[in-house]
């Protein structure tokens, strides 16, 4: 009896509405590659754990499996950024002399009309 009653405890303890000020990340529509989500299972380095944990605690991420989806995220923006500039640099080395000049000349006048801007922020 006294186990029914702790469960029932639980039960409503997990059903309770959220706070009003709780943040909760929108759901996803229906047919979104992000509602057909893997269920994974997997051991973590310290390291690795208290960076997701982190996130989880500053209010970047909600829970554990946003703050992985936070940091595979950055990754990809990272690999991509990478993949962008081997292409540019194979660009620059197979291109046209005179063409590379001109917009060499086109990317430092753009520059300097803006100065402040920050684009890896």
């Amino acid at each position: 009896m006294a186990n029914q009653q702790k469960r029932k405890g639980a039960k409503a303890a997990r059903m309770r509405p959220r706070r009003s000020g709780a943040r909760r990340r929108p759901r996803p529509r229906m047919g979104s590659s992000e509602t057909r989500r893997q269920k994974i299972s997997a051991t973590i380095a310290p390291r690795g754990y208290a960076l997701l944990k982190d996130l989880v605690s500053t209010r970047k991420a909600g829970n554990l499996s946003e703050a992985i989806d936070i940091v595979l995220d950055e990754m990809l923006r990272a690999r991509n950024r990478a993949k962008l500039e081997r292409a540019m640099a194979a660009y620059y080395e197979g291109g046209n002399p005179e063409a590379i000049a001109e917009e060499n000349e086109l990317a430092a006048a753009l520059s300097s009309s803006v100065p402040d801007l920050l684009f890896d922020e």
